[in-house]
C-alpha cells in the first residue's frame, strides 16, 4: 500500500514537471497576444490575457480573452501555438484545436417619406461592433428598446428567433413582412440605399411590404471595438475577406434573430457582392447560403473593368506591400476626409465628393436627378482600413489578378476558353450568314424550280469540331483521344470537369443579377459568361439583366432605377422566398 502511494506521488510530480515549462511558454504566449500587458491591466479591465483561439475560417483565427472580448489579427501559426501549449495543460489532443476544413459556427432615428429607422448594433466574431439600420413604417412597427438593440453574443446562427426581437405592433399583431438585408459599396454606408427620394431602393422595397434592414461594415461613420482602441494598429488589420467572413454573417444572424425568420434574401452593391461572393465560396464560409433565400448583386464586382488600367491605379500596383504600409500605415485609410465630412457644410462636401468620384472612376451624373445629386454623396466617405484598400489596388492584389477568387493560372484558362467560344459562335455565325446569302441569291433569281439545285455550302461544323477536337484540350489539359469530341463524353465527367474550379458548392444560394452596361470599373458580363457556360455548376442563376448605358452607380442611383431594377427586385425575392415564408407574409 505504501508503495502505491508513493508511486502515484512520483507520477503526479512529473506530470507537474512535464507541464512546468509549457505552462511558462502558455504564460509568455497569452501575455504576447492579449491586448494589455499585465502592469496595464486594472480592476476595471480584468484580465486581457489571450486564454484560447477560435478558428471562424481556416485563414481567420479570433483571440477569446479571459475576460470575455475577442481580439482580431492575429498570425495562424501563433493562434496554433496558443491552442496547442492549452491542449498540454489540459491533457487533449492538439490536433482537435487545429483549423479544420470548411468552418467552424460559432459564432438616427428620424421619419424619412413616412417611414422610420433604428440602429441596432452587432457585435463581429472578432469584437468589432457594427451598425444594422432597420427601415419601418411608424403606423405598424414599435420601436426596438436600447436593451434589445444593443450587442449580443459574437456568435452567430445560435438561436430559431427571439421573443424579445424588434417585432413590436403598437395597434395590435400585423402580418409579418419578409426580411432583407442591402448591402452597400465601397467607402460608402447604407445610407446610399436611402439617398435618392422616393427612387431609394430601401423605400421602394419597404413600401412593397418587405422588412428592410441595411447592413453597415466595421468601423464606418463610427470605428467602435469591444476591446481596441482606434489608434490600436489590430484594429484596422483587416480587409475585404474578413467583411465577408465575419461582418456578413453577423449582420445575417442578427436580422434572422430579430425576425425570427429561417432565411433572409441579400442585395448587394458592388463591394457588398465582393465580399458575399467572397463569404459563400466553398474555402470560406459556405454554410452563410443556407441563411439566403436568394443573393440579388447589383454591378456585382468580382472582375476588373478596364478603368484599372489608369495611372493612378497602375501606381498603387507597383509599390511594394512595405512601401504601401509606409505610406498610409496601418490604421485608417486617409481618415481625413472623414474630418471634413464633420466640418463641412454637407451640400458643398457632397458636390466636391462627386468631383472627386467622378475623376477617380469616371461616372457621370446624366441618370441622377441633378437636384439630389449632391446628396449622394453625403453618406460617402466612411472609415475603411488602408489594408482594405491594398486589397482592391496593391500588387499581388485585386488589380493585378483582376479577379477576387481566381488564380492567374485559372484566370488565363478561362481566357483561352472565352476565346474558343467565341471562335465557335463566330464561325456558327459566318456559316449562317454564307446560308442566308446564298438563299437570298437564289430567290433573287426567281428558282422556283422542282428541279435539283447546287447544293447550299456545306457545313463547317465537322470541319471545326474536328478542329476543335484537335486542339482543345479539357481543363485538366489531359488530351482528348480517340477521336471523341468533348460535347460526346459522358455526362459526369464533363459535370466533374465544369466543377474543378467552380467557386461554390451545394450551400450556394439562388442567385440574381443586374449589370451595369457601361460600367468601366468593374466587368460584370465576364462573371455572367462564368455562369452562363457553366463554371458553377452548383448555382442556379434565377435572375439575369444586362441594363445597357447604365454606369456603376445608376443601379441604385438613376432616376429610373425603381422601373429598372426595383420592381425586378421585388418580384425575384418574393419568388424565391419559400411558401412556407409567403404565406407567413400574406
Amino acid at each position: 500500500m505504501p508503495s502505491e502511494t508513493s508511486s502515484a506521488r512520483e507520477k503526479a510530480k512529473e506530470t507537474v514537471r512535464s507541464k512546468a515549462e509549457p505552462a511558462l511558454e502558455f504564460a509568455r504566449q497569452a501575455q504576447r497576444l492579449g491586448q494589455k500587458s499585465p502592469d496595464q491591466e486594472d480592476a476595471q479591465t480584468g484580465s486581457t490575457q489571450a486564454v484560447e483561439a477560435r478558428f471562424i475560417t481556416p485563414q481567420d483565427p479570433v483571440i477569446q480573452t479571459a475576460n470575455g472580448g475577442r481580439l482580431p489579427a492575429v498570425p495562424i501559426e501563433e493562434a496554433v501555438k496558443l491552442n496547442k501549449l492549452k491542449d498540454v495543460l489540459d491533457d487533449r489532443d492538439p490536433a482537435e484545436s487545429m483549423p479544420k476544413e470548411g468552418c467552424t459556427r460559432e459564432a438616427k432615428d428620424g421619419t424619412i417619406h413616412g417611414l422610420d429607422c433604428e440602429t441596432f448594433l452587432v457585435q463581429t466574431e472578432d469584437g468589432f461592433i457594427i451598425e444594422l439600420w432597420h427601415i419601418f413604417n411608424p403606423r405598424e412597427h414599435r420601436p426596438a428598446s436600447t436593451p434589445v438593440r444593443a450587442p449580443h453574443s459574437p456568435n452567430v446562427f445560435n438561436h430559431d428567433g427571439s421573443k424579445d426581437s424588434a417585432d413590436g405592433f403598437p395597434f395590435g399583431k400585423k402580418k409579418q413582412k419578409y426580411p432583407v438585408l442591402m448591402m452597400h459599396g465601397l467607402l460608402q454606408s447604407s445610407g446610399a440605399f436611402c439617398s435618392n427620394d422616393d427612387d431609394s431602393l430601401a423605400f421602394f422595397l419597404a413600401k412593397s411590404g418587405f422588412d428592410v434592414w441595411l447592413g453597415n461594415n466595421r468601423c464606418g461613420f463610427t470605428p467602435r471595438h469591444n476591446l481596441l482602441d482606434y489608434s490600436d494598429p489590430r484594429m484596422w488589420a483587416w480587409n475585404i475577406r474578413q467583411m465577408g467572413v465575419m461582418d456578413l454573417p453577423a449582420l445575417v444572424s442578427r436580422v434572422l434573430h430579430e425576425t425570427g425568420f429561417p432565411k433572409l434574401a441579400l442585395i448587394a452593391h458592388s463591394q457588398g457582392t465582393t465580399e458575399t461572393l467572397v463569404a459563400l465560396a466553398k474555402e470560406q464560409r459556405p454554410e452563410l447560403g443556407d441563411k439566403l433565400s436568394v443573393f440579388c448583386a447589383l454591378a456585382p464586382a468580382a472582375y476588373a473593368g478596364p478603368l484599372i488600367g489608369k495611372a493612378y491605379f497602375k501606381f498603387m500596383r507597383i509599390i511594394s506591400p512595405a512601401a504601401f504600409r509606409i505610406i498610409f500605415g496601418i490604421h485608417a485609410f486617409i481618415p481625413f476626409m472623414m474630418h471634413m465630412h464633420a466640418f463641412l457644410p454637407g451640400s458643398f462636401y457632397g458636390a466636391m465628393g462627386y468631383r472627386i468620384f467622378s475623376f477617380l472612376f469616371n461616372w457621370t451624373d446624366e441618370r441622377w436627378d441633378k437636384d439630389l445629386r449632391d446628396r449622394l454623396f453625403q453618406f460617402a466617405p466612411v472609415y475603411v482600413s488602408a489594408e482594405s484598400m491594398r486589397w482592391w489596388l496593391g500588387r499581388e492584389c485585386f488589380a493585378s489578378q483582376k479577379c477576387i477568387l481566381q488564380t492567374r493560372r485559372e484566370k488565363e484558362m478561362e481566357e483561352r476558353e472565352d476565346e474558343r467560344e467565341e471562335g465557335r459562335k463566330r464561325g456558327k455565325q459566318q456559316q449562317e450568314q454564307r446560308l442566308r446569302d446564298y438563299y437570298d441569291k437564289n430567290t433573287r433569281r426567281g428558282e422556283h424550280t422542282t428541279e435539283r439545285r447546287a447544293q447550299p455550302p456545306a457545313s463547317s461544323s465537322s470541319s471545326s469540331s474536328s478542329s476543335s477536337s484537335s486542339d482543345d484540350e479539357s481543363d485538366s489539359g489531359a488530351p482528348r483521344t480517340n477521336g471523341t469530341n468533348h460535347h460526346h463524353r459522358p455526362r459526369a465527367d464533363r459535370a466533374r470537369d465544369a466543377g474543378r474550379y467552380a467557386w461554390y458548392d451545394a450551400h450556394a444560394p439562388p442567385m440574381a443579377f443586374w449589370v451595369a452596361g457601361a460600367d468601366d470599373l468593374v466587368d460584370g458580363r465576364r462573371l455572367l459568361r462564368r455562369f452562363e457556360r457553366g463554371r458553377e455548376p452548383a448555382v442556379d442563376v434565377v435572375h439575369s439583366k444586362i441594363i445597357e448605358g447604365y454606369e456603376h452607380l445608376d443601379v441604385i442611383w438613376a432616376m429610373d432605377v425603381v422601373e429598372k431594377v426595383g420592381n425586378e427586385l421585388r418580384e425575384v425575392i418574393w419568388k424565391t422566398a419559400s411558401e412556407e415564408a409567403r404565406g407567413a407574409c400574406r
